[in-house]
């Protein structure tokens, strides 16, 4: 023997150098219990990114919804901002004129704004300013119950 050390494969003797290469038995099976231990961890966390998804785009259909209420009450006089109601948008928060395919069902109501801290500026801004009280029912189905936002939004009536 010249120093190189002998491994056996089976029935030939092979130098260290020539010593074949690979995984054992015992290292793929490792290595797939990670790779499925990954991956089953992922696929749990799947149904809650699909939740917060959901909930995400509901907001922003109904601050899209808002927004456009809001446009439509800035130019409309203060007695006819309720008229009408309720309102129906589809899930894209575009407005729809009957109840049927409508995911959105929008009431409106106005109050008298109250001031903190005066007794007379209700009386004297009443003319001025309205609170509109916008109620938005999320429903994917008409026999569904409806999840029930609610806003409230600040109307100037600028001298209509």
């Amino acid at each position: 023997m010249n120093g190189t050390a002998l491994f056996n494969f089976g029935s030939r003797w092979l130098p260290a150098r020539e010593k074949r290469s690979g995984f054992s038995l015992i290292e793929v099976t490792i290595a797939l219990g990670v790779v499925t231990f990954a991956a089953v961890s992922i696929l749990g966390l799947l149904p809650t990114g699909l939740v917060v998804m959901r909930n995400a785009m509901n907001q922003t259909v109904e601050a899209q919804i808002v927004r456009s209420i809001a446009g439509q009450s800035v130019v409309a006089n203060f007695a006819n901002l309720t008229a009408g109601s309720p309102f129906y948008f589809d899930d894209e928060g575009q407005r729809v004129f009957t109840a049927e395919g409508s995911a959105y069902t929008v009431s409106l109501s106005n109050t008298t704004p109250v001031y903190p801290g005066s007794t007379n500026a209700s009386t004297n801004l009443s003319a001025s300013l309205v609170n509109l009280r916008i109620e938005i029912v999320e429903r994917r189905s008409q026999q569904a119950v409806g999840i029930t936002n609610l806003r409230t939004l600040q109307v100037a009536n600028y001298g209509k």
